[in-house]
């Protein structure tokens, strides 16, 4: 039961860190762009 609950837990920060990057990837490239850095 615990490796269920481990596979789970894993499965929804691997999720929420792949949209976190989602998000945070495209505005970095958007103030990259604007400020010319």
């Amino acid at each position: 039961m615990w490796y269920r609950q481990k596979a789970a837990v894993f499965c929804i920060i691997s999720s929420h860190s792949f949209m976190v990057l989602h998000i945070k990837f495209p505005f970095f490239l958007y103030i990259h762009k604007s400020w010319g850095v």
